[in-house]
């Protein structure tokens, strides 16, 4: 079924403007877009299509660093725990309502109330209360924010986040009595209302999403597209086909088609890298992985990331020695031990630590590998077989099958990856949290030592200090050999001549303000 938003569409057809002259941007979505609700954002689709829709406190520039969105302006406190945003008074929603500080709160409450269900909390868990009110300990009126008059919002921090101007991008406002009217159907394309530079036109499931410039939007005088569309696409390389075909204007590359010059001559071939790392972590809650540093070191030296990524993955991402990827600025960027070691030598100290642990060729180790990829846990057990002689078990689960996995505690090495919209170590670091245990604690490390200095880093508000408290904690992992760092991933794309402009950041999101589409 077909929805249109007649009001935006009847833009392009205004005296003097013509169809000819629209501004168009085609796009291919990235990934099936599922909500709009910024409670339930999933997936990358989600929140990189959201971001178009509801302008946050704060948004990215070009460079993906915060700038004023629908607050103008804002301070911090000395302890960096209190901020306070001063909204837009010209910033409307599509319908024409004002953008006030109670449209911020409702939002964030309704986020957090357990009645709404929300599994993407990552950004508003800083808020004082946050997770108490998520878990239903407490009120969602206890979240730690609040309107201080129309155009002021407080919004008060569980423990100093330096970073949180960036994770503000993602506090959006809503209307209430919109949301209240149509309930889960208030995403829809005929009752949504939204506050950012594009408003939603088309939304078919497994189709197409159309969003058209919003004439209320507090900057819509410098945003240059008309319209965006973004196609829902089977795969790459029926992508690669409409590219080429003229049917969209920027596609999604592999590392191969990159590396081989892209699909069509004359495109632009962009190279981003992005806030993520992908790497292996042990079980260590039982078993002589769990039992023994020594081995798990053993298994971690005899691993080529080089080779791996580079040559047999044949990857535009780069090989890994740490968990904070080298984008992150103002980080100390500790390393493995071994990073700058030949080979030759990391595989004798592999092998010798194989040998002190009990290991061998008559009594040869025995590991269950739950992986996501086949190519790389075929190289993952030849490497570990050339190296130590023992060949281990690899099962290649999908999502659902690996969390089942993890969760029972029925594997020895898993894969996963990490990062987040912004450039903030802690994302990556807390994860490993053993009391309480992390989000992505799925390996279950546990280390006294680990979780004292990540508490100090918490109670940190400088952010150099900080950085070099997380950089402490995450020599603790490195080093406890907790896990194998692989690969820092990077995004690669190809946009078409005839666009201008058109960027994608490290945090994924799209950055159109400056694009342009020649007729």
């Amino acid at each position: 079924m077909l929805l249109l938003v007649g009001a935006f569409c009847a833009l392009s057809l205004l005296p003097g403007s013509g169809l000819a002259a629209e501004q168009v941007l085609r796009l291919v979505s990235p990934g099936e877009a599922e909500s709009f609700d910024p409670a339930h954002r999933h997936f990358a689709a989600d929140r990189v299509l959201g971001t178009i829709l509801l302008e946050g406190l704060t948004r990215e520039d070009g460079n993906g660093e915060p700038v004023p969105g629908a607050a103008e302006s804002w301070e911090v406190s000395g302890d960096g725990l209190r901020y306070v945003f001063h909204l837009r008074p010209n910033a409307r929603f599509s319908d024409g309502q004002p953008v006030t500080a109670e449209n911020f709160v409702y939002a964030a409450r309704r986020w957090v109330d357990p009645k709404t269900a929300s599994e993407a909390t990552n950004a508003i868990e800083p808020v004082l209360h946050a997770r108490e009110c998520i878990g239903g300990r407490l009120p969602p009126e206890a979240l730690g924010i609040e309107a201080i008059d129309p155009l002021t919002l407080a919004v008060t921090l569980e423990r100093p986040n330096p970073y949180f101007p960036a994770l503000a991008g993602q506090l959006v406002p809503m209307e209430q009595a919109v949301v209240e009217r149509w309930g889960n159907a208030w995403t829809e394309p005929e009752h949504m209302v939204s506050n950012g530079p594009f408003a939603l036109a088309e939304f078919v499931l497994h189709g197409t999403v159309a969003f058209v410039r919003n004439p209320r939007y507090w900057n819509a005088a410098n945003i240059k597209l008309d319209r965006v569309t973004f196609a829902s696409v089977e795969n790459s390389r029926t992508a690669q086909r409409m590219f080429q075909a003229g049917e969209v204007d920027a596609v999604s590359l592999s590392s191969e088609d990159f590396k081989n010059g892209g699909p069509l001559p004359g495109a632009q071939l962009r190279l981003q890298p992005i806030y993520r790392v992908a790497y292996l972590f042990f079980n260590m809650r039982n078993g002589p992985l769990a039992e023994s540093r020594g081995l798990r070191r053993a298994l971690a030296l005899a691993l080529d990331q080089d080779t791996l990524t580079t040559k047999i993955l044949k990857s535009i991402s780069q090989p890994a020695f740490a968990m904070v990827p080298a984008i992150y600025a103002n980080y100390p960027h500790p390393r493995e031990t071994f990073a700058d070691r030949p080979m030759a030598e990391r595989i004798a100290e592999a092998r010798k630590l194989y040998a002190d642990a009990g290991f061998g060729p008559g009594r040869p180790l025995s590991v269950k590998a739950v992986l996501g990829d086949k190519k790389s846990c075929a190289a993952i057990q030849e490497m570990w077989r050339v190296a130590l002689g023992f060949v281990a078990e690899c099962d290649i689960e999908d999502d659902h099958g690996a969390e089942e996995a993890y969760k029972t505690g029925q594997f020895d090495v898993g894969d996963n990856g990490d990062g987040g919209p912004v450039p903030d170590p802690y994302k990556i670091i807390s994860d490993f949290r053993g009391q309480p245990v992390g989000a992505e604690n799925t390996g279950r490390y546990d280390s006294p030592a680990y979780d004292a200095t990540l508490a100090e880093a918490e109670e940190t508000s400088d952010l150099t200090a900080r950085a070099k408290k997380l950089a402490e904690a995450e020599r603790v992992l490195l080093d406890d050999q907790a896990v194998i760092p692989l690969s820092f991933s990077s995004g690669a794309y190809a946009v078409a001549p005839r666009v201008h402009g058109y960027r994608m950041l490290a945090s994924r999101a799209l950055f159109l303000d400056d694009t342009t589409v020649d007729p």
